[in-house]
This record gives structure tokens, C-alpha cells and sequence, in this order.
């Protein structure tokens, strides 16, 4: 009877936690809502980024930004999680777009990217149209261009950092657009930056 009534509590606290993410998002690490776009599929680096980038985008969602090492140890068990080991080297597509300004590599929010598990970042990202994504397996960050296309699976998840200062709750729309640049990108991403509406394109 008493693990009954633990399991039943176990089970309550699961339950109000998954009620701080909104619909389709579960709760995984430290106050991340998570929401897979893609597990284990095949095909172009560029494509299937710009595809997240957009489904995220819906939520008020953000590919992963990892600031530090405990981060990325994080999403590395979220990624083996989700697929559940049935994938070899399930390659998780990182929240790194290129500023068209300063023409280096940057979070999605705006931030700049201060950790990068020893990968080098500080290449010119325009003409080298890099993208950035990690295996979790081998705990390492590999930069690739738009069109490669790897053997291994791509893994695309959209992320909600409920420790971040206004992080939407399980009652926010997820059909809001988010605020866009008034220029035109032309054949750039236009990423919305909560606070600066004048946040220039990007290329993803």
C-alpha cells in the first residue's frame, strides 16, 4: 500500500511539472519543454534546420542553445532519451544561426556563443554557410555546410527554457507569429529577438 501511494505521488508531481510546458511538450532536464521535430531523419543539414527553426517558431520555441558544459551534458542525455538508443549517433541540430553583420556564429535568441565544447567558431559564417550540430554519443560538436547529408539520423527538437524571464506557460497561443524584422531577409531567415525588434537576418 505505501508504494502505492509513492508511486501515486511520483506520478502527481510528474504530472503538474509537464503543466508548465505547453501542449506537445514534455519536460525533460533542468526546466527545458521539449518538442521533437524530427527523430532519426535522413536528409540535408540546411534543409532540415530551416525546417525546425520555422516549427519552433510557432511556440515562441528555440532550437538548443547550450551555454556550458552541464547544458550540453543535458541535451546530450535528452537527445539518447528521445530516441531511445535506436538510432547510432542521433546528430542534435544546435540553435547556432550566422549574423549577416558581425558574420560570426551566434545563439538564436541574439546571445553570443561563449561555450562551444572546444569546436572553433570563430570562421567567417557567410561565405562558409556552416551549421552546427552535436552527437551526443561522443559528447562532441561538428560544424558542417547546408547540404550535407550525413549517414547517421538527424534528431530536431524545439526548446522552451522555462528559466528564462518570460517563458511562455502551458496557456500561451502556439499559433502566435513572433515579432519580425521589418526588412525584407530576402533569401535569409529573419529570427525574432524578444528585445529588439530591429534584429537583423540571419542566414540558417
Amino acid at each position: 500500500m505505501l508504494r502505492f501511494f509513492l508511486l501515486l505521488q511520483f506520478a502527481i508531481i510528474a504530472l503538474l511539472a509537464d503543466s508548465q510546458c505547453p501542449r506537445k511538450y514534455q519536460l525533460m532536464g533542468e526546466g527545458k519543454c521539449i518538442r521533437p521535430v524530427f527523430m532519426g531523419k535522413y536528409g540535408r543539414l540546411g534543409d532540415l534546420m530551416s525546417i525546425g527553426v520555422k516549427e519552433c517558431k510557432k511556440d515562441g520555441a528555440l532550437l538548443p542553445i547550450i551555454r556550458n558544459e552541464l547544458e550540453n551534458t543535458m541535451f546530450n542525455e535528452i537527445a539518447i532519451n528521445l530516441t531511445h538508443g535506436q538510432y547510432i549517433d542521433p546528430y542534435l541540430i544546435l540553435g547556432m544561426v550566422c549574423n549577416t553583420q558581425t558574420h560570426l556564429l551566434e545563439w538564436m535568441d541574439g546571445t553570443q556563443a561563449t561555450y562551444s565544447n572546444d569546436l572553433y567558431l570563430g570562421f567567417d559564417c557567410v561565405p562558409s554557410d556552416l551549421r552546427v550540430y552535436s552527437d551526443p554519443y561522443k559528447n562532441y560538436w561538428f560544424s558542417e555546410g547546408a547540404d550535407y547529408i550525413s549517414k547517421n539520423n538527424w534528431t530536431v527538437v524545439c526548446v522552451i527554457d522555462l528559466n528564462s524571464p518570460t517563458p511562455p506557460t502551458a496557456t500561451t497561443s502556439t499559433t502566435a507569429s513572433p515579432v519580425m524584422p521589418s526588412d525584407d531577409c530576402g533569401e535569409y531567415e529573419a529570427i525574432a529577438d524578444p528585445a529588439d525588434a530591429t534584429k537583423p537576418c540571419f542566414k540558417v
